[in-house]
């Protein structure tokens, strides 16, 4: 394999997707190409029936990819399938490799490797009005669609919101199977299924981390244990991280147009803010169940999921969402971003990835 496309397929690797499931394998065409397919084995989750968090993940993987093409010199253009968002026929994007004739300018070139994921208090100082708009340049590099709207301080009212919406995946027994899966209580652990997130990243005492290991090992209990206490570790982890940080950036896309595509550019919107914090010392930690099941509500795809007293807890964050971040009637939020300082030298915790031959396809 040619240098430049392993490195264009490592800056691949390196992004965001749903509990790090890392759900694409590439296909080399040739050596100007590269076939993007979506792996539905490793994207299933529960609430990913509709494939709208794998979309999201396609967008943060293409701009990855693209960030780190520019970086080599080369003209990366991207393709989206008509079968995009299929269940049935997996090749969903290409990007296509030309030689630049005259270098483009990309100022996030060398960051994808130090992004990483912080789900721990923040500092609650707000984000500065330049940064703000310098966050909203990034977005427009890849998007005229998607709108940034940035938030803070956080209302107790909205931050009650996102403690129910949490709690949902563990009242939802489906649900918190799928995530629990796809945890790693240890360093070993971790390099054997180089993908999941890290057990000692989601800010949990040692007695509950126990806990959730016996839960992960026998998921049949896991109704008793949330009513025995796993509740109570949800909502003061929610709570804790929620009301110590500098807000929320929120991206959002108009109604009008297909949400497919639109995951997409807010997956690629997304990366780019994200990286760019991260370059200016910020930590970022997604907030997933929050924005992608109230955009999953409103497009009909969560209702024949959930019991009546979940949608309506989406419905209602609909509209805070609009009442809070100032997201008009037209438009709907897709995914956000917790985001503030560290309260002290965290030493950063990427989670482990797949191998490089682990995601070509043959």
């Amino acid at each position: 394999m040619e240098n430049y496309l392993k490195r264009i397929l490592e800056a691949a690797l390196r992004s965001p997707s749903g509990d790090n499931c890392q759900p694409f394998r590439y296909k080399i065409a040739d050596s100007s190409k590269i076939e993007i397919h979506h792996n539905e084995q490793a994207g299933k989750h529960f609430f990913n029936s509709d494939n709208y968090a794998s979309l999201l993940a396609l967008g943060t993987s293409i701009e990855s990819m693209m960030i780190e093409s520019r970086g080599l010199g080369l003209t990366p253009t991207i393709q989206l399938t008509k079968e995009l968002g299929s269940t049935q026929i997996h090749h969903w994007a290409t990007l296509q490799l030309s030689k630049a004739e005259k270098p483009i300018a990309e100022d996030l070139v060398g960051l994808i490797d130090k992004r990483w994921t912080c789900r721990f208090p923040f500092s609650t100082e707000k984000i500065p009005n330049q940064i703000v708009r310098d966050c909203k340049t990034q977005v427009l590099l890849t998007s005229s669609k998607v709108e940034l709207h940035y938030e803070q301080p956080m209302q107790l009212e909205f931050i009650d919101f996102i403690k129910k919406s949490d709690l949902v995946l563990w009242k939802h027994q489906e649900a918190a199977i799928d995530l629990l899966k796809k945890i790693r209580f240890s360093s070993n652990n971790e390099s054997a299924f180089g993908d999941g997130m890290s057990g000692f990243e989601l800010g949990i005492k040692d007695y509950e981390m126990f806990l959730m290991r016996f839960i992960q090992a026998y998921p049949s209990l896991i109704p008793f244990f949330y009513k025995a206490g796993l509740k109570h570790t949800a909502l003061r982890v929610s709570e804790k991280n929620y009301k110590n940080s500098a807000g929320l950036f929120a991206f959002a896309i108009p109604i009008d147009i297909d949400p497919i595509v639109g995951c997409v550019e807010a997956g690629r919107a997304a990366l780019r803010v994200w990286m760019h914090l991260n370059k200016l010392g910020y930590v970022v930690q997604p907030v997933t169940p929050a924005s992608m099941l109230c955009f999953q509500n409103r497009n009909k795809s969560l209702t024949p999921l959930m019991k009546p007293e979940y949608v309506t807890i989406y419905n209602n964050g609909t509209q805070l969402w609009k009442k809070y971040f100032g997201v008009g009637e037209n438009s709907d939020v897709i995914w956000a971003l917790r985001v503030g300082l560290p309260l002290q030298n965290i030493q950063p915790h990427r989670s482990k990835r797949l191998k490089i031959e682990d995601i070509i396809m043959r």
